[in-house]
């Protein structure tokens, strides 16, 4: 894990939001704001040979969310919900992708934040932990003890002797951290109980 990239993606994500949001009603364009030489611009919700746009869209900035706490990427997530809601209802096979970035909004996601020395084999364990398993509806970060960094979610979280400490959070509300690997697996894999009733 490298902050550089997560700095970049947020750049990324505010240049998307100003070539491609549709201020008047939500939702991305397919095509940017001005000199397109397309007739039009259209906004699709529908997965087709690859997944959605929009709905893509949705999950990251749901992601981004967990890390920088901007309130306008939760915001700009919802709307695009709402717009494809009516579809989504009618014709569910045509939004997986959808579905997937509303299921991460629904659900308690986690973020999971590890702290630990680059060379720490217990860090390289929990990630690769974190990375193989099926744990849906979370967010990963990790952090090495002497780095400060300007991400809300790697605030506060400290570890000692070389220790690697993983912190699991929801809403930015952290459970007590902990050392042991199963104890770690078991946090993350608590799951929010849907009912149909």
């Amino acid at each position: 894990f490298d902050e550089e990239w997560l700095t970049w993606a947020n750049i990324l994500q505010k240049k998307q939001d100003e070539l491609f949001w549709d201020k008047a009603s939500g939702g991305y364009f397919f095509s940017e704001r001005q000199g397109s030489l397309l007739p039009g611009r259209n906004k699709k919700f529908e997965d087709n040979a690859r997944p959605n746009s929009n709905a893509v869209s949705a999950l990251n900035l749901l992601k981004l969310y967990n890390f920088t706490l901007h309130n306008p990427y939760v915001d700009k997530a919802k709307t695009i919900f709402t717009l494809a809601g009516k579809m989504m209802s009618q014709s569910h096979n045509a939004f997986a992708q959808m579905f997937i970035a509303l299921d991460f909004y629904l659900d308690t996601s986690k973020e999971v934040v590890v702290v630990g020395t680059k060379q720490s084999n217990e860090k390289d364990a929990v990630i690769g932990m974190l990375r193989t398993e099926f744990l849906p509806n979370k967010t990963v970060g990790y952090i090495s003890p002497e780095f400060k960094s300007s991400f809300p979610v790697f605030e506060n979280k400290v570890t000692a002797e070389g220790r690697t400490i993983v912190y699991v959070c929801e809403n930015n509300v952290c459970k007590f951290p902990t050392e042991d690997l199963n104890k770690a697996r078991q946090l993350v894999k608590e799951n929010k109980e849907y009912s149909l009733n």
